[in-house]
């Protein structure tokens, strides 16, 4: 399958072409930086330019677009980081619809559902375990950028119903190498910002795992994934994480006990992926990884 893979040279585009070459697909990839080694062609451009992705669409099975300025703080101004990764967003999108591109994923983000919530705070997250059905609550111009890019991916799922439209709101994408720095300080009783994160964190290698999933499986309409690993930051029980930074939050489980903060069954289910790399410690032996 020809894919055109935008961001393709950031920390995540680079694990996502990785894992889509090994699996046999032809990857078209598309940012401003060069990176030499990438597996596939790699094109240098400027997305925010109205007809640029269309020659790089033509022809292409899935787009997967990764390519947003990363965060609040990545532009001289916030109104900037919202502006571009607007404009880049509708350009890409648009592209797909023009020339009937059949999937198209994207990376939103978990800030969509975090808010501003500082520790001292309550919790505005509305239940436990969260999933891809929470309803936004946008903290900043980058996030609100996510959340406009989310009601586009709608609006194009629903003139083509017979496509595929899918935005995944990764959470913090983390390496094997930057957990074992993190973990030495990872219980003290630092400020913690972006509570209502809920401490979740997914690795490169299982955000990877999941676009080529998504890519491969033919499923109609418009979906919003919320993929994370099964442990958290704090490597503790959810239960307790839960207890001790989000009591006003309800639990909706059937015994009222909390296994994860976030539920990925609803991903399984639709494109057969579960998370590999599951705990920040090491795990309880009842709990192995899966």
């Amino acid at each position: 399958m020809k894919i055109l893979l935008t961001g393709a040279t950031g920390h995540l585009g680079l694990a996502a072409a990785k894992a889509l070459s090994e699996a046999g697909h032809e990857v078209i990839g598309i940012d401003r930086i060069y990176r030499p080694g990438f597996p596939g062609r790699l094109l240098l451009m400027d997305l925010r330019e109205e007809t640029a992705p269309y020659g790089p669409v033509e022809g292409c099975a899935a787009v997967v677009h990764l390519g947003n300025v990363p965060n609040v703080h990545a532009g001289p101004t916030p109104q900037s980081v919202y502006r571009d990764n607007a404009a880049i967003n509708a350009n890409v999108f648009q592209a797909a619809r023009d020339i009937g591109v059949p999937r198209v994923l994207f990376a939103s983000s978990i800030q969509v559902i975090s808010g501003k919530r500082s520790q001292e705070e309550p919790s505005r997250l509305p239940y436990f375990p969260l999933d891809g059905r929470v309803p936004p609550n946008p903290g900043n111009l980058y996030a609100h950028s996510k959340v406009a890019a989310e009601a586009l991916m709608r609006f194009y799922a629903e003139e083509a119903p017979e496509t595929c439209w899918v935005a995944v709101r990764f959470p913090w994408l983390v390496t094997a190498e930057y957990l074992k720095y993190f973990r030495p300080g990872a219980l003290t009783d630092r400020k913690y910002y972006g509570m209502d994160e809920a401490f979740s964190y997914l690795t490169l290698d299982d955000g990877a795992a999941l676009l080529r999933r998504a890519v491969e499986r033919t499923i109609s309409g418009f979906h919003i994934l919320l993929p994370a690993a099964r442990g958290n930051s704090r490597g503790l029980p959810a239960d307790e994480v839960a207890r001790r930074w989000f009591a006003n939050v309800p639990i909706r489980t059937q015994s009222g006990r909390l296994e994860t903060l976030v539920d990925t069954s609803e991903i399984e289910r639709l494109f057969g992926w579960t998370p590999k790399d599951n705990y920040w410690f090491d795990p309880p032996a009842q709990n192995q990884r899966a």
